[in-house]
Protein backbone atom coordinates (compact mmCIF):
# COMPACT_ATOMS: atom_id res chain seq x y z
CA UNK A 1 0.00 0.00 0.00
CA UNK A 2 1.36 3.70 -0.76
CA UNK A 3 2.38 5.92 1.67
CA UNK A 4 -0.72 9.02 1.30
CA UNK A 5 0.18 12.11 -0.04
CA UNK A 6 1.23 14.43 2.10
CA UNK A 7 0.05 18.76 2.45
CA UNK A 8 3.24 19.41 1.26
CA UNK A 9 2.92 17.69 -2.17
CA UNK A 10 -0.81 18.72 -2.48
CA UNK A 11 0.68 22.36 -1.94
CA UNK A 12 3.28 21.60 -4.67
CA UNK A 13 0.66 20.60 -7.39
CA UNK A 14 -1.94 22.96 -6.58
CA UNK A 15 1.01 25.93 -7.57
CA UNK A 16 1.73 23.85 -10.63
CA UNK A 17 -2.01 24.00 -11.60
CA UNK A 18 -2.01 27.76 -10.59
CA UNK A 19 1.05 28.49 -13.21
CA UNK A 20 -1.38 26.23 -15.79
CA UNK A 21 -3.99 28.05 -15.21
CA UNK A 22 -1.85 31.73 -15.21
CA UNK A 23 -0.62 30.48 -19.00
CA UNK A 24 -4.22 30.16 -20.16
CA UNK A 25 -4.19 26.28 -20.89
CA UNK A 26 -6.79 23.81 -20.00
CA UNK A 27 -5.78 20.40 -18.37
CA UNK A 28 -5.96 18.45 -21.67
CA UNK A 29 -3.47 20.60 -23.67
CA UNK A 30 -1.48 21.79 -20.47
CA UNK A 31 -1.02 17.80 -20.15
CA UNK A 32 -0.21 17.44 -24.19
CA UNK A 33 2.28 20.41 -24.02
CA UNK A 34 4.04 18.72 -21.18
CA UNK A 35 3.72 15.37 -23.01
CA UNK A 36 1.76 13.11 -20.40
CA UNK A 37 -1.55 11.24 -20.80
CA UNK A 38 -4.32 13.69 -19.28
CA UNK A 39 -5.77 11.00 -16.75
CA UNK A 40 -1.97 10.94 -15.25
CA UNK A 41 -2.13 14.49 -14.93
CA UNK A 42 -5.65 14.55 -13.53
CA UNK A 43 -4.65 12.08 -10.56
CA UNK A 44 -1.75 14.11 -9.92
CA UNK A 45 -4.01 17.76 -10.54
CA UNK A 46 -7.00 15.83 -7.75
CA UNK A 47 -3.91 14.37 -5.34
CA UNK A 48 -4.44 10.62 -6.57
CA UNK A 49 -1.04 9.89 -7.03
CA UNK A 50 2.75 12.08 -6.68
CA UNK A 51 4.80 14.56 -8.70
CA UNK A 52 7.23 13.01 -10.14
CA UNK A 53 10.96 14.47 -11.17
CA UNK A 54 10.61 14.64 -14.84
CA UNK A 55 6.83 15.67 -14.48
CA UNK A 56 8.50 19.24 -12.48
CA UNK A 57 11.29 19.37 -14.78
CA UNK A 58 8.75 19.31 -18.08
CA UNK A 59 7.03 22.12 -15.99
CA UNK A 60 10.14 24.41 -15.34
CA UNK A 61 11.60 23.92 -18.78
CA UNK A 62 8.82 24.70 -20.95
CA UNK A 63 6.97 27.24 -18.46
CA UNK A 64 7.95 30.38 -17.07
CA UNK A 65 8.53 28.91 -13.37
CA UNK A 66 10.81 29.20 -10.82
CA UNK A 67 11.48 25.65 -9.34
CA UNK A 68 11.60 27.74 -5.71
CA UNK A 69 8.21 28.42 -6.45
CA UNK A 70 6.91 25.19 -7.34
CA UNK A 71 8.60 23.65 -4.40
CA UNK A 72 8.58 25.92 -1.12
CA UNK A 73 5.79 29.05 -2.20
CA UNK A 74 8.44 31.43 -2.59
CA UNK A 75 10.03 32.77 -5.70
CA UNK A 76 13.95 33.11 -6.07
CA UNK A 77 15.07 36.39 -5.98
CA UNK A 78 17.28 35.83 -9.65
CA UNK A 79 13.96 34.69 -11.08
CA UNK A 80 12.39 37.47 -9.76
CA UNK A 81 15.21 40.17 -11.32
CA UNK A 82 15.25 38.59 -14.79
CA UNK A 83 11.15 37.89 -14.89
CA UNK A 84 10.86 41.70 -13.88
CA UNK A 85 14.34 42.50 -16.38
CA UNK A 86 12.21 40.84 -19.49
CA UNK A 87 8.66 41.42 -19.05
CA UNK A 88 8.53 44.61 -17.20
CA UNK A 89 8.21 48.32 -17.47
CA UNK A 90 11.09 50.82 -18.14
CA UNK A 91 11.03 51.90 -14.55
CA UNK A 92 10.76 48.61 -13.08
CA UNK A 93 13.73 47.33 -15.41
CA UNK A 94 15.52 51.14 -13.64
CA UNK A 95 15.22 49.12 -10.12
CA UNK A 96 16.46 46.47 -11.07
CA UNK A 97 19.70 48.01 -12.53
CA UNK A 98 20.13 49.67 -9.56
CA UNK A 99 19.40 46.62 -6.90
CA UNK A 100 22.25 45.05 -9.35
CA UNK A 101 24.18 47.88 -8.29
CA UNK A 102 23.50 48.35 -4.80
CA UNK A 103 24.29 44.22 -4.75
CA UNK A 104 27.69 45.33 -6.57
CA UNK A 105 28.70 48.08 -3.75
CA UNK A 106 27.63 46.02 -1.15
CA UNK A 107 30.02 43.37 -2.36
CA UNK A 108 33.01 45.56 -2.67
CA UNK A 109 32.55 46.82 0.91
CA UNK A 110 32.18 43.07 1.79
CA UNK A 111 35.42 42.62 0.38
CA UNK A 112 37.38 45.81 1.37
CA UNK A 113 36.34 44.40 4.93
CA UNK A 114 37.85 41.18 5.18
CA UNK A 115 40.55 42.31 3.45
CA UNK A 116 41.28 44.75 6.16
CA UNK A 117 40.20 41.71 8.42
CA UNK A 118 42.88 39.60 6.82
CA UNK A 119 45.68 42.29 6.92
CA UNK A 120 45.40 42.47 10.88
CA UNK A 121 45.23 39.05 11.11
CA UNK A 122 48.97 38.71 8.85
CA UNK A 123 49.92 41.59 11.52
CA UNK A 124 49.13 39.81 14.29
CA UNK A 125 50.82 36.59 12.94
CA UNK A 126 53.79 37.71 11.52
CA UNK A 127 54.60 40.86 13.63
CA UNK A 128 54.18 43.47 10.58
CA UNK A 129 53.62 47.22 9.99
CA UNK A 130 52.24 48.11 7.06
CA UNK A 131 50.45 51.61 5.85
CA UNK A 132 46.74 52.16 5.92
CA UNK A 133 44.63 54.07 3.48
CA UNK A 134 45.09 57.14 5.41
CA UNK A 135 49.15 56.84 5.16
CA UNK A 136 49.20 56.18 8.67
CA UNK A 137 51.46 53.41 9.94
CA UNK A 138 50.19 50.88 11.96
CA UNK A 139 52.60 49.13 14.68
CA UNK A 140 51.64 45.25 14.64
CA UNK A 141 51.84 43.48 18.34
CA UNK A 142 55.69 43.39 18.36
CA UNK A 143 58.15 45.94 20.28
CA UNK A 144 59.10 48.21 17.77
CA UNK A 145 61.28 51.51 18.04
CA UNK A 146 59.36 54.76 17.72
CA UNK A 147 62.35 55.81 15.58
CA UNK A 148 61.33 53.12 12.88
CA UNK A 149 57.42 53.86 13.22
CA UNK A 150 58.89 57.43 12.64
CA UNK A 151 61.43 56.49 9.50
CA UNK A 152 58.73 54.68 7.88
CA UNK A 153 56.14 57.96 8.06
CA UNK A 154 58.70 59.83 6.65
CA UNK A 155 58.90 57.42 3.64
CA UNK A 156 55.27 57.68 2.44
CA UNK A 157 55.17 60.70 3.15
CA UNK A 158 57.78 61.57 0.82
CA UNK A 159 56.39 58.97 -2.04
CA UNK A 160 53.28 61.14 -1.62
CA UNK A 161 54.89 64.15 -2.26
CA UNK A 162 56.94 62.77 -4.93
CA UNK A 163 53.72 61.34 -6.88
CA UNK A 164 52.10 65.00 -6.30
CA UNK A 165 54.41 66.33 -8.54
CA UNK A 166 55.00 64.00 -10.94
CA UNK A 167 51.47 64.46 -11.68
CA UNK A 168 51.60 68.29 -12.62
Amino acid sequence: MSKPISKYEKEVMDRIDQIRVNQGYTMEDFSEYLGMEIEIYKRCKYKKIRVDLDFLHAVVQKFPADLDYILFGKTGQNYKLVNTFVSGTDEERAQVFEELARFCRDSKEMKEINAERLRRKAREKYEVDYVTKAGLVEKAGRKSSQAAVKKTAEKVAADRAKKKTTRK
